[in-house]
């Protein structure tokens, strides 16, 4: 059986016997689904200021649509780090 999708008509596959291989049944086509097989790719990272995109492209014929990817901002790309820290001593206000 040949699935159909976006680009190809399918086919239910001929009926044969098991035991001398006459052809019983003819298959039918079954028509154009519309139906596409996406592949999907992250085109761009999110990182702490900017959304990502995710990308879906049908593999057949290329039909396509974006997904955002939320800001993270715990995906500091370059790292955090701590500045400006001290202890408290008895002559600081």
């Amino acid at each position: 059986m040949v699935t159909s999708n976006c680009g190809r008509k399918g086919y239910t596959g001929d009926t044969y016997c098991l035991g001398c291989e006459a052809k019983i049944a003819d298959g039918e086509e079954t028509p154009i689904s519309g139906e596409h097989v996406y592949v999907t790719a992250t085109t761009k990272d999110a990182n702490c200021y900017e959304k990502g995109i995710i990308t879906h492209i049908c593999s057949i014929c290329q039909n396509f649509y974006t997904d955002s990817i939320d800001i993270n901002p715990l995906n500091h790309a370059g790292g955090t780090e701590t500045r400006d820290n001290f202890e408290p001593t008895c002559v600081d206000k």
